[in-house]
């Protein structure tokens, strides 16, 4: 995970962008979010046994399968 990405893009002064600047914002906030939860994805498929002892983890694991395979993605 990029963090430098993340704070960039959570710093960024969105009142001094125009329209064209703040739909690149946007888009590269919508990848970065896909980054992240792809990253979160990964890191429970490389743990199953912890996932397998909590139901909380099982849940997760499901739904960031959909959203990360699932439309936009």
């Amino acid at each position: 995970m990029d963090e430098s990405v993340t704070e960039r893009l959570v710093n960024t002064d969105v009142s001094a962008l125009d329209d064209a600047g703040m739909l690149a914002h946007l888009d590269a906030v919508e990848q970065q979010l896909r980054n992240l939860q792809k990253s979160k994805l990964a890191l429970l498929e490389d743990n199953p046994q912890l996932v397998a002892q909590s139901p909380e983890l099982q849940a997760l694991l499901e739904q960031l399968r959909a959203e990360v395979s699932g439309p936009g993605s």
